[in-house]
């Protein structure tokens, strides 16, 4: 199976219209989804990056693969002259990264906490995780707090 073509099948599927989309700047570790942004883009789709400040994240829209700048905890971030994401505007999917994922959409970042505030009070937003298969096990404890996606993507398998 093919990934990204699977990923853009989704996204596809859900756009009767141009969406906003919420994707990340891969760490080393995390499925890079950046052979995505220009079919997006060229779409109609608007793309926007996460910027953490303090406790919280902000995403803001992106052009081109060259509007990045060193950001906190070592992760390229959007130079912030994009607009900024606006929950009310356009019907959105986030495309989230994180460490472990379980067969029931349950989803564990880094630890920090930016993905389930930033989703706590937007519910209608479509959520993909994003993972290699050797990261979904079969479910794992959460906590009141923790949001879970609406599906699950790997290399094998949708979820």
């Amino acid at each position: 199976m093919d990934m990204l073509s699977e990923i853009k099948r989704i996204v596809d599927d859900r756009a009767d219209e141009a969406l906003d989309i919420l994707m990340y700047y891969p760490l080393r570790d995390e499925v890079d989804l950046r052979p995505l942004f220009y079919d997006l883009r060229d779409e109609g789709h608007h793309l926007y990056f996460p910027v953490t400040e303090d406790e919280d994240m902000e995403f803001y829209e992106v052009k081109s693969l060259d509007d990045f700048v060193p950001g906190a905890l070592g992760i390229s971030e959007p130079d912030r002259m994009g607009h900024r994401y606006s929950y009310e505007k356009r019907k959105t999917i986030c495309l989230t990264p994180g460490t472990r994922f379980s067969q029931k959409h349950q989803r564990k970042g880094r630890g920090k906490g930016y993905y389930d505030r930033f989703f706590a009070d937007k519910e209608d937003i479509f959520k993909i995780g994003v993972t290699t298969e050797s990261r979904v096990i079969p479910e794992m404890e959460s906590n009141p707090w923790d949001v879970d996606m609406d599906v699950v993507v790997t290399e094998d398998r949708i979820i």
